[in-house]
């Protein structure tokens, strides 16, 4: 006669254990994976804006902030570009350009190999008027910051100012 095949608690540990194993393995695998495909200048571009976002509320608080473009360690130059309400800015024979229109736009775009990137998710609606005191700009006010330019901002109504330091 044959036997009865049983399971014991025992085994049913080992088999959750392992399937548990296996699983966590191919979420590691996903997640190196995912890791290796990450864009750095898109990246260090959101970050730039977060920066700039950061000073603007220090601004709001306190009246100044300062923002400064350091480079990061990269192949790509980033700049941070004040559209207004553009969506086209050429300036020292780069052309910045962005895909949405708005009253106050800024984006960190960055050149890389000879081609100017301004990645939507880089890029922001500030809402406030940004005025040009003195910064490298092309006409109505649009303005590009560059590597190791720093800008004092100061709040003024509900405008800010953007002075070249």
């Amino acid at each position: 006669m044959a036997e009865k095949a049983e399971i014991t608690s025992e085994q049913i540990v080992k088999i959750i254990l392992a399937g548990a194993g296996i699983a966590l393995l191919i979420i590691l695998f996903i997640s190196l994976y995912n890791m290796a495909n990450v864009d750095k200048d898109k990246e260090t571009a959101k970050s730039y804006l977060k920066s700039f976002k950061d000073a603007l509320s220090t601004a709001d608080e306190s009246g100044k902030a300062e923002f400064e473009i350091w480079q990061a360690e990269t192949n790509a130059n980033f700049y941070l570009v004040y559209f207004g309400n553009y969506q086209r800015i050429a300036w020292n024979g780069n052309d910045f350009y962005t895909s949405k229109k708005y009253n106050s736009q800024v984006c960190a775009c960055y050149l890389k190999n000879k081609q100017v990137v301004c990645d939507e998710k880089a890029c922001e609606n500030i809402g406030n008027k940004i005025v040009n005191n003195g910064l490298t700009s092309s006409a109505d006010g649009m303005w590009v910051i560059g590597y190791k330019e720093k800008i004092e901002i100061t709040k003024q109504g509900s405008d800010y100012v953007m002075k070249k330091i």
